[in-house]
């Protein structure tokens, strides 16, 4: 690679590696494009893509759902491993050095790292031991360190970037599963405000509540009810754990008004677009019942669609159907989650972030009638993580029905906008 560049002026070559990360990425190589943008790094610390390729790296490290889906089947040696990880400790190591030294503003950095509960914290140590029973989990936890080192990478070189939310929830995130919880409670109470219009500061509250849940609870908050007997899926909604199950209610996407699921305030619940959520020891089963718009119809009264009940295929096509997009963030850290897409003939378009590569295994039988459409499906955790979420466990969730040509439909509202941060919080009972 360096000969590839050499020669070139420092901007030109910084976006020719950038370009061949990015190129590994669309491939979803991702050993490949994590060494790509640490050689950018190393090399051009000061241009514009290295700033994108340290916040990259951050969302790939920190991400519980990526860790997952990366190991998930790879067979690795204890030895290959350890000789991987050394090459890269190193490398980011070298980048924390280089960073400390090369202060281009010293009163910005100090201000930025004034208090900063990350100031303190020591985490990467040298690459311990392998454990080749284990290597999964050691695996993970090696990434979650290298996400807070990337952090303090980040805090030296970008000090007015570091304090933003796309920096702090996958840092926060990290550090809290790496058993530092206090440390990640310090960094979301630098974005509380009392402002109620205030998201990043509703977001940061919301984590602090889901650690001591005593306050006043977040604006969008569902839950995942234990199913006792597992639902048939039909779609018709009427087994035991949909009964007990609270309905999710979707807002359309130019509503103003906000869901207050502690306390909702609507006459004719039939009206709204729901989706509520069960899960037993196995699975994870969602339901949703969309009322069709009434623009639509008519449509749909002289020429429904054709629901495919075989040959289903993974990413399907979904474009110019009516359709539903459940966003799973397992860890809350409001940058990487899994997303899943099905539309009202039952085809299914899935990812994991920004990999269409994940395809797990699940099961989805679609109910389609001229008035409403619903959902019913169930998704193994095995596609999800490691182990299943124990009781009081909370994801950040988001739900999205697309009406192709009319209106957006979302819980929460906010999450019409795409954004990952744009989440609300489900917890598992």
């Amino acid at each position: 690679l360096r000969n590839v560049v050499r020669g070139m002026p420092a901007r030109q070559a910084a976006l020719q590696v950038a370009h061949l990360a990015s190129d590994y990425r669309r491939r979803s190589q991702w050993d490949l494009a994590e060494a790509t943008f640490i050689e950018l790094i190393d090399q051009y610390p000061n241009e514009p893509v290295a700033a994108e390729a340290m916040l990259w790296l951050l969302h790939l490290w920190s991400s519980s759902e990526m860790a997952w889906h990366r190991s998930r089947d790879v067979q690795m040696t204890a030895h290959v491993q350890q000789t991987s990880r050394f090459l890269i400790n190193g490398r980011i190591q070298r980048l924390l050095d280089a960073a400390q030294k090369e202060q281009s503003d010293p009163l910005k950095t100090a201000r930025a790292s004034t208090a900063d509960p990350l100031a303190d914290l020591e985490l990467v140590q040298p690459t311990p031991s392998q454990d080749a029973q284990n290597w999964q989990a050691e695996t993970h936890s090696y990434w979650r360190r290298q996400a807070i080192q990337m952090g303090q990478v980040i805090r030296q070189r970008l000090p007015e970037v570091y304090p933003a939310p796309a920096v702090t929830w996958p840092l926060a995130s990290a550090i809290r599963r790496e058993g530092h919880a206090r440390v990640s409670e310090n960094l979301y109470r630098k974005h509380v405000s009392a402002d109620p219009n205030d998201e990043v500061g509703l977001r940061a509250s919301a984590e602090l509540w889901v650690t001591q849940p005593v306050d006043e609870m977040p604006p969008h908050l569902g839950y995942c009810t234990w199913a006792t007997v597992r639902p048939h899926l039909d779609g018709v909604l009427g087994d035991e754990c949909w009964l007990e199950a609270r309905e999710i209610l979707l807002a359309r996407g130019d509503s103003s008004s906000e869901q207050s699921v502690s306390d909702p305030i609507i006459e004719n619940r039939a009206a709204y677009p729901s989706v509520m959520l069960s899960h037993d020891d196995q699975f994870l089963y969602i339901a949703a019942t969309l009322p069709r718009h009434p623009a639509s119809q008519q449509s749909r009264r002289n020429s429904p669609p054709a629901i495919q009940f075989e040959g289903r295929t993974h990413d399907a096509d979904l474009a110019g159907f009516d359709r539903l997009k459940i966003s799973l963030d397992t860890d809350r850290d409001y940058s990487t989650a899994y997303e899943i897409e099905i539309d009202e003939r039952g085809l299914v378009r899935e990812s994991c972030w920004e990999d269409s590569t994940w395809n797990p295994q699940m099961w989805v039988h679609v109910d389609s009638e001229p008035t409403r459409w619903r959902i019913e499906m169930a998704i193994p955790f095995t596609e999800l993580g490691p182990v299943a979420p124990q009781r009081e466990t909370a994801w950040a969730v988001s739900v999205t029905r697309t009406i192709p040509g009319i209106e957006w439909q979302a819980w929460p509202p906010s999450a019409v906008d795409n954004h990952q941060e744009s989440k609300g919080l489900v917890q598992f009972r």
